[in-house]
């Protein structure tokens, strides 16, 4: 067999266990309860934020500027703790959360300023008292969640009456490398709870009880929608 030959067959062979690797692992992910599947993910997820260094660059510098250093602020979903490291120095403290108790692990083995504390809590049951911060940060984990709603209803709870929520996450586009990021994460396990356009994204708000007053798109690969919402009042 001449070495072109040779070749082909070796692309074939490495296709083809990457392909073995794909499966195995997209089984064991379906199989796995949501607790689980992001503990084990804990240990490779920092290459999220390496991926998309870009993006989280840009939405860090816009969490920050809405931030001010008499603020008490609560992070949901903070994974392995980019965004609260990244704006520590920008407000009074901040607690910073995960129902993951290996990402809260993951996240304290790159330090932790003076003013963060680090805690494991759902967001669907915080065991914070009512009012009791200034900022509320969820960056592009709202659509990883099962009940938007009950997350939502407890970042309002927590919230004082002039407080902010800052929650940029991605929307749906028409647009195929965002079609194809979303199809590969459903496929493998990790795809999202809900997938909102612009639009709708804007009326969840609406709907559980906060008024937008910043809406910000950031373009690219994963077209996020920077979201910054008031309380205000439920309509019955």
């Amino acid at each position: 067999m001449n070495k072109k030959g040779i070749s082909a067959i070796a692309g074939l062979a490495a296709v083809m266990a990457a392909g073995a690797v794909v499966a195995s692992t997209r089984k064991k992910n379906l199989q796995k309860d949501e607790y689980a599947l992001w503990d084990d993910s804990a240990r490779f997820y920092d290459l999220k934020f390496v991926n998309h260094r870009k993006l989280y660059a840009e939405i860090i510098s816009r969490v920050r500027s809405e931030l001010d250093p008499d603020m008490k602020v609560l992070e949901i979903a903070t994974s392995t703790g980019l965004i609260a490291r990244s704006v520590a120095g920008d407000c009074g403290s901040i607690i910073a959360t995960d129902f993951s108790e290996k990402m809260i692990v993951r996240a304290k083995m790159h330090g932790t300023p003076s003013n963060l504390l680090w805690d494991v809590q759902d967001a669907n049951y915080l065991t914070y008292p009512d009012e009791s911060f200034d900022a509320v940060i969820i960056v592009n984990a709202l659509d990883t969640m099962g009940d938007v709603e009950t997350v939502l209803e407890q970042a309002r709870r927590v919230l004082n009456p002039e407080g902010v929520l800052i929650a940029p996450n991605p929307v749906k586009t028409g647009s195929l490398s965002h079609k194809a990021t979303t199809a590969v994460k459903g496929f493998m396990g990790y795809g999202p709870a809900a997938v909102w356009t612009h639009e709708e994204y804007l009326q969840l708000f609406e709907d559980n009880g906060f008024r937008v007053v910043r809406d910000e798109m950031i373009e690219g690969k994963m077209p996020v929608d920077f979201v910054v919402a008031e309380k205000s009042e439920l309509q019955e």
